[in-house]
């Protein structure tokens, strides 16, 4: 039950009573109208005269448990990102393969927005708290750690004002960039091994980069009326600085992007730029990054790009991925491309590419089969590919259940466990019954010996 209706029940059955009670009663009603007047419905919300208080948050708990502390190489370690893609491994690092690792993760969020109608348009201030490094991982590589050894402290997240609808200032501690990302993922439920090594898209530089966003903001944005065209401008990470040869540097981001929309939402798309450390007078860093999806009939075609320079353009590097998906009766096909290279690295361009197929056998059942490879360097025998086939099955409205098995082949000049190459194999069952409440257990297991399995629950609110 809505708080609005509580509140108005209880004030009402009070207010019938005395007749001093009944203008009360008017006060309450007149001050729930700010929400109402402000479009704002279906949150939590509590409403002053002029203010009106939403209220959201969620709580996530997450518990491993098995042999899973090592890990094992699947591709080149000198690659695009410098940094080798793994899989689990009970090898903990010379500890005995059999003793067992276990760890808990809770993260909660709560936020406030108050809300008040001017003649600018909505004027807000938005407060949100969270959890700081309350997890903590209790495996063979750390016996030092105390097991009864828990962090909780809570930390300021968000906390900014904004004013405007169709152009909008936004100001203070903000965990939104203007610089947008999305829109470039690959379609195919097996992904593309660099793409997933950048968060799922495109990305450059990482770890060299200085190009720090969001903190401390001072955001501009602008709907050019009915168009889809959205501009947005913003000087970032105000708060943030590197030290370099004992000064303070590379601090605040300037960014600008352009973002559409299409109506019919046929084709959607944007491109942002950014300059690093112009707050001391010298910008060392720039970065553009931009991404568009076409959606014609049954087909959706989509192409994202990133390119950075570091130092004044002593370090560059570029990556790009294309990706188109197809839907035919019963069956989904979908392919993907990416390519990157980065200056520091001696390396020709890598590349690497997948391909998948999904198959609704029924209304409940699914099947995907998907291959992905990938060339990391131009060395002899160091590719890597995987090859996956997973089955969906929504046993009832509320409970799915989900089955994947597969085979990594990595290449006998990357340093891995296993040269022939690894099995995996993993299960889910997953219950969603409502009210936002979702709760999971997943085992998963490879021929390197690793194994684990995790229970995960969440709730959300608003």
């Amino acid at each position: 039950m809505k708080l609005k209706s509580l509140l108005l029940g209880s004030v009402a059955a009070v207010g019938l009573s005395t007749t001093a009670f009944a203008a009360d009663l008017s006060t309450v009603v007149s001050s729930f109208d700010v929400c109402e007047d402000l479009g704002i419905s279906g949150t939590l919300q509590i409403a002053s005269t002029d203010d009106c208080l939403q209220i959201s948050g969620e709580v996530k708990y997450e518990f491993i448990w098995g042999d899973f502390a090592g890990s094992a190489n699947i591709t080149d370690p000198v690659s695009f990102n410098n940094a080798r893609r793994t899989i689990d491994d009970n090898n903990d690092s010379g500890v005995a393969a059999e003793n067992m690792d276990w760890q808990n993760d809770l993260d909660w969020w709560l936020m406030f927005v108050g809300s008040a109608s001017s003649e600018f348009g909505t004027a807000k201030a938005v407060i949100k708290l969270s959890d700081w490094g309350d997890e903590r991982d209790i495996v063979n590589e750390q016996p030092a750690l105390a097991k009864d050894e828990l962090i909780n402290t809570v930390q300021l997240d968000e906390a900014y004002v904004s004013v405007g609808d169709g152009t909008t200032l936004v100001a203070g501690k903000r965990d939104t960039s203007v610089l947008k990302d999305g829109d470039d993922t690959p379609f195919g439920f097996i992904g593309l091994f660099n793409s997933d090594a950048v968060d799922s898209g495109v990305g450059v530089l990482d770890g060299v980069l200085d190009i720090k966003t969001k903190g401390r903001v001072i955001q501009l944005y602008h709907a050019v009326g009915d168009s889809g065209v959205t501009l947005s401008g913003g000087l970032e990470a105000l708060d943030d600085v590197t030290v370099i040869a004992g000064t303070y540097a590379a601090a605040g981001t300037a960014i600008g992007t352009i973002a559409y929309a299409a109506p019919d939402g046929a084709l959607n798309g944007y491109m942002s730029f950014a300059a690093g450390g112009f707050l001391d007078g010298t910008i060392e860093d720039w970065l553009a990054r931009g991404a568009a999806t076409a959606t014609f009939d049954n087909f959706k075609v989509r192409g994202a790009f990133a390119y950075g320079s570091d130092d004044n353009g002593a370090t560059t590097a570029w990556n790009g991925l294309v990706t188109a998906e197809g839907t035919f009766d019963i069956f989904t096909l979908a392919a993907a491309a990416e390519f990157a290279d980065r200056s520091d690295v001696a390396n020709d361009p890598m590349w690497g590419a997948s391909l998948t197929g999904s198959a609704a056998v029924t209304d409940q059942v699914t099947i995907q089969a998907g291959f992905r490879y990938l060339n990391p360097t131009t060395a002899a025998d160091d590719e890597t590919w995987q090859a996956a086939l997973k089955l969906i099955a929504k046993l009832t409205d509320t409970l799915t259940a989900t089955g994947e098995v597969g085979y990594y082949a990595v290449g006998t000049a990357i340093p891995a466990t296993n040269a022939d190459g690894t099995f995996y194999g993993k299960a889910e069952l997953a219950w969603k019954p409502g009210g936002q409440f979702e709760t999971s257990i997943a085992g998963e297991m490879n021929s390197l010996g690793a194994y684990k399995t995790t229970f995960k629950a969440s709730k959300k609110f608003d």
